[in-house]
């Protein structure tokens, strides 16, 4: 089941700080990681992230419910479908 690919979150997690409100993408403050898009379905959040100084994407995915996140890597090309449909790529 794609739940066991979700994992609790724990104290070594890194929480994103207060977003800055002036930047027109989503940017958590001391970080170079903007949420490009987000969105609520049922009890999970989804958020698509990108690390400025890497360039690297990903999608986070979060049951409200208990806590757990996946992490659900992704590339320019597919980054959109992963956003999208993540649980069609929480395998790959």
């Amino acid at each position: 089941m794609v739940m066991r690919a979700l994992r609790r979150r724990s104290a070594e997690t890194p929480v994103p700080g207060p977003f800055v409100p002036d930047d027109p993408v989503v940017m958590y403050e001391g970080t170079q990681v903007v949420a490009l898009a987000d969105r609520r379905s049922n009890d999970i959040d989804v958020v698509l992230l990108w690390a400025r100084r890497t360039g690297r994407l990903w999608v986070n995915v979060t049951h409200r419910a208990t806590g757990r996140i996946a992490r659900i890597d992704a590339t320019p090309a597919n980054a959109l479908d992963v956003f999208h449909h993540p649980f069609a790529h929480a395998a790959d």
